[in-house]
């Protein structure tokens, strides 16, 4: 069994889209993955599964919320050693606020990233670094009100789903039981 990290976007316990705790929990084991365990909200799941295709599996997850719950969630899957790279690979260890770093996620590596725009939205606070399919962020002021945070998407051409550092460093945590995370081959 491979341990696995889905963090979901657009599923919430409350707002907008609500899915209960408990029904996603029951969700995720219909679908044969087992020892899920769920992480502030609905939206960071880390579960165990035979299967080693990440687009099978986010597929899956997907379709499965689609048809049970009318939601049309992006999932995105990382396995612990992609997770710990991310996080040790964050270019602002040195701030002492980490909840105002984050880590975006990238479906794909960006091809024509408009670094203009980028510049142009973010605000005099805030610092930026790309890393192949990584997106990282510092907004001291926060990201609900960023125009680069909301824009980023647009500005890298791809789909990407953020989440802040504690978040991260509390699902890697969740995913290897304080054990440095293996490396592991992944069939996408």
């Amino acid at each position: 069994m491979q341990t696995w990290i889905a963090l979901l976007r657009s599923v919430h316990i409350g707002g907008k889209t609500p899915l209960p705790f408990a029904d996603l929990q029951r969700d995720m084991g219909s679908l044969d993955f087992e020892n899920i365990r769920i992480l502030h909200q609905s939206g960071n799941i880390v579960f165990e599964s035979s299967t080693r295709s990440i687009s099978s599996m986010a597929q899956k997850i997907a379709r499965r919320l689609e048809a049970r719950h009318v939601l049309k969630p992006y999932v995105h899957l990382l396995s612990p050693a992609s997770l710990e790279s991310a996080i040790a690979g964050n270019p602002f260890k040195t701030v002492t606020a980490a909840e105002t770093v984050h880590c975006f996620f990238l479906s794909q590596l960006p091809q024509e990233p408009n670094l203009r725009a980028i510049e142009v939205a973010k605000s005099p606070t805030e610092e930026f670094s790309i890393a192949e399919r990584l997106f990282y962020l510092h907004a001291p002021e926060g990201i609900v009100s960023s125009k680069l945070a909301s824009n980023i998407e647009k500005f890298l051409g791809v789909t990407a789903i953020c989440r802040d550092m504690p978040s991260l460093e509390s699902l890697l945590k969740m995913s290897t039981g304080n054990r440095p995370a293996a490396s592991s081959r992944l069939d996408d």
